[in-house]
């Protein structure tokens, strides 16, 4: 399962900081009328959108990729390795829209 730490940067902006561990990701979900910025500190995500074929990779050479809101999206770490992943939302995460909250996909 994945790991969070979470902290209020200013009345502007809330900031996640996630460790994923191997097999684990989100359920498909979206944050309200917050926009995503995601930037990788280790390791490699990949993301998919609801409805769509598109799926990026996330990884930690890349600039940080910016979601806007209500965007429907999952993230999973499918390497061998955890992954730790830092999530700044504009204007404050309030709340995440989804069926389940998280997969473990070593199950």
């Amino acid at each position: 399962m994945s790991r969070r730490s979470w902290t209020q940067l200013s009345e502007d902006r809330s900031l996640y900081l996630i460790e994923w561990e191997p097999g684990s990701g989100l359920n498909f979900h979206h944050h309200g009328l917050s926009t995503a910025l995601i930037e990788m500190i280790s390791g490699r995500l990949v993301e998919e959108f609801q409805g769509d074929d598109r799926v990026f990779f996330l990884r930690t050479e890349d600039k940080p990729f910016i979601r806007p809101a209500g965007s429907i999206h999952r993230l999973v770490n499918y390497g061998p390795n955890t992954a730790i992943s830092l999530h700044s939302y504009d204007p404050p995460l309030e709340m995440t829209y989804s069926q389940d909250l998280e997969i473990d996909l070593a199950r």
